[in-house]
């Protein structure tokens, strides 16, 4: 689906309005379906530039290509088309973990070769028993987010094990004694989820204990068994997406929700194709 970004797009790049720059594929992981309004992935992993590109003028499609690289892992759901980035700055969207062993945490377990990970083959289990709340907290995961605004966002990629979630809480600590929760209610339901949670709610939400800034010292997340029987959550990403000083030019220019998704294997190099149709 072309966005209403990337008609505007290619508007001005006809009207030579916009300078010619290469193109980038952006993948994800999201599920929700393409929809006009869209400015980016809903959970993105990463973007690759297009190395070649062609046109199919007897069905209006351009086919572009990009490689994805040896390094990666994923399931692939969701795939975007982008122009070439302008100069990034520190506030710009990025992850914060990809929860790959590489952070510290004081409960919960890394799970490699996860079944139920879409990045990397490795997630982080938190299990809680019925009725009691267990938190995890990270050991030195620093993120100076203060100069994002109450139209950012931070996005969390999670799968519920099971019907018996209460509830998440994201926590953003400035030290141990300021931060921020955040709460995430159970779906009831088993399977994949992300949530996009903007700061304006995080610091609205009535849960702040202390003083906190967005000058974050370390992560929490607390995950709440219902009174019946135990539960377990398997956390596969969180990023933060920079939203209020999104430039048209840098928007998604077309956003496709993939009905069989890709198997990126590591250890491999893979060629992804972006066809875009202009009806």
């Amino acid at each position: 689906m072309i966005t209403n970004v990337g008609k505007r797009h290619m508007l001005n790049y006809i009207a030579n309005k916009l300078p010619d720059r290469s193109r980038y594929i952006g993948i994800g992981i999201g599920s929700t379906a393409a929809n006009v309004s869209d400015t980016k992935l809903e959970f993105e992993i990463n973007k690759y530039k297009v190395y070649t590109s062609y046109i199919d003028y007897a069905n209006n499609t351009i086919i572009m290509k990009a490689e994805l690289p040896i390094q990666l892992s994923a399931t692939i759901t969701e795939i975007g088309l982008f122009p070439g980035s302008s100069a990034m700055n520190a506030y710009d969207s990025k992850f914060i973990t990809f929860f790959n062993n590489d952070v510290i945490w004081s409960n919960g377990t890394y799970i490699d070769d996860s079944a139920v990970s879409k990045i990397n083959k490795t997630s982080f289990k938190v299990t809680a028993n019925s009725g009691a709340s267990v938190l995890a907290k990270s050991s030195s995961l620093p993120a100076d987010m203060t100069g994002y605004s109450n139209d950012d966002s931070l996005s969390i990629a999670f799968y519920e094990n099971d019907t018996n979630l209460d509830y998440i809480e994201l926590v953003l600590y400035s030290s141990d004694n300021n931060y921020y929760t955040y709460r995430i209610e159970g779906a009831n339901t088993v399977g994949h989820r992300v949530v996009q949670i903007p700061f304006s709610s995080i610091i609205t939400q009535n849960n702040t204990t202390g003083s906190p800034t967005l000058n974050i010292e370390n992560f929490g997340l607390r995950v709440k068994a219902n009174s019946s029987t135990n539960t377990s959550v398997d956390f596969d990403g969180l990023r933060v997406n920079d939203n209020d000083t999104f430039v048209e030019e840098n928007g998604i220019i077309s956003r496709a929700v993939l009905a069989t998704p890709i198997q990126k294997e590591f250890g491999s190099l893979l060629d992804i194709e972006y066809r875009l149709v202009v009806d």
